[in-house]
């Protein structure tokens, strides 16, 4: 007992430089403010993408509670991204659309779509209305290696 009681305050002291040091090291990523526009736009930085300061098409968005063909392959895009509309199934979400300025196959047309519910960004795809347009995942590292 007389050596805990002659260490105590170096067992204190050890405690709260550990309590510090976890909370340093382990501390959560920030998410980013889904509500706003700079908060998405900041989003979308991260990636490399630079787009205009407002959205140019902002709309409510159901996604289906079935997926057919075509949303299970475009639900594999997002997952590409780590993103899951599977969890999403019936939700009413936000679609945000920002007009994308430096994507090397379409300067003109390529636009980013974000998808905000309660909050949270839970979806995000590049694309290109052109005849010979595309859909990509957000994080599509082989068009961003074309610039």
């Amino acid at each position: 007992m007389n050596f805990f009681k002659k260490y105590f305050k170096h067992f204190c002291f050890a405690a709260i430089i550990a309590v510090g040091a976890a909370a340093i090291f382990f501390q959560p990523v920030k998410s980013p403010d889904a509500d706003t526009d700079k908060g998405r736009i900041e989003f979308i930085e991260q990636y490399g993408w630079q787009v205009e300061k407002t959205p140019y098409l902002c709309e409510k968005v159901q996604i289906p509670i079935t997926f057919d063909h075509t949303l299970n392959e475009y639900n594999e895009i997002q997952k590409r991204a780590g993103f899951d509309l599977s969890k999403y199934r019936g939700a009413v979400t936000d679609r945000y659309s920002y007009r994308l300025l430096n994507h090397p196959r379409d300067l003109k047309y390529a636009y980013i779509n974000v998808f905000v519910y309660q909050k949270k960004i839970i979806a995000a795809d590049i694309v290109s209305p052109k005849i010979d347009g595309f859909i990509s995942a957000i994080n599509d590292t082989q068009a961003q290696k074309k610039r």
